[in-house]
């Protein structure tokens, strides 16, 4: 991927897709149902993913690697959309839905910048 000045840095995408992550986990645990907390665990696991790929340091050398981790997120797009639509459904704490659709948005808006996609 060719970089440009609009490109988010390795460690700002990696920030935020860690916030991302996180705020996943308390919804998780602030989640009202388990079909929620199935749902919501199902994001955290493909974010746990983009999350471990970008943490190699090496991953712009490894071209296969920078492939596979820009078709995970690629991949996670709609999903994490209607998560976030469905979020407030999901989480009955105010305060823990509007934490994760802002990580959401930042999170996601980042990777489709760093990985290109």
């Amino acid at each position: 991927m060719a970089k440009t000045k609009n490109t988010p840095s390795r460690k700002e995408t990696l920030d935020a897709v860690q916030e991302l992550y996180d705020s996943l986990t308390e919804a998780y645990w602030a989640a009202s149902t388990i079909e929620a907390k199935d749902r919501i665990y199902g994001a955290e696991e493909v974010v746990f993913d983009i999350l471990t790929q970008l943490q190699r340091e090496d991953l712009e050398s490894n071209t296969a690697a920078f492939k596979a981790a820009a078709g995970k997120v690629e991949a996670v797009i709609g999903k994490v959309e209607q998560l976030k639509q469905d979020i407030d459904k999901l989480v009955h704490a105010m305060k823990v839905a509007v934490k994760v659709t802002a990580a959401l948005d930042k999170g996601v808006q980042l990777a489709i910048k760093y990985f290109g996609v």
